[in-house]
């Protein structure tokens, strides 16, 4: 199973130690093959980063280029179209929408979600 990991770029010390718990349980749960993820620092990066130490394979996504329509909204497509399920982990204070734009994306074409709040 592919399993997107998404969310937030911006982490407090306290929000990061919840996420890295968060994430590590739910590898634990879903045990995919693979973690695919958008190569971005926070949530992204994390996510990688937890999947290797626990020897899955992982596979990044960086935009093209630092704007939307050529960049990141593609990049996003590709996460969505290529995980079979896809988590999104956010900051509750967060002012950008990326993460759940692809969560929105993924589960408007039939792809399981979760998102947690951190």
């Amino acid at each position: 199973m592919k399993l997107a990991i998404v969310g937030s770029v911006r982490l407090s010390i306290v929000q990061h130690e919840m996420a890295r718990r968060l994430i590590t349980q739910v590898l634990k749960t879903e045990q995919p093959s693979l973690v695919v993820s958008g190569g971005a620092p926070g949530i992204d990066t994390l996510a990688v980063e937890i999947a290797c130490a626990m020897g899955i394979a992982t596979k990044g996504h960086q935009p093209k280029v630092q704007r939307w329509a050529d960049g990141f909204k593609p990049r996003n497509i590709e996460i969505a179209r290529e995980c079979d399920k896809l988590v999104r982990i956010v900051r509750k204070q967060s002012a950008t929408y990326g993460s759940g734009w692809t969560r929105d994306y993924a589960a408007g074409i039939g792809k399981p979600t979760q998102e947690y709040e951190v």
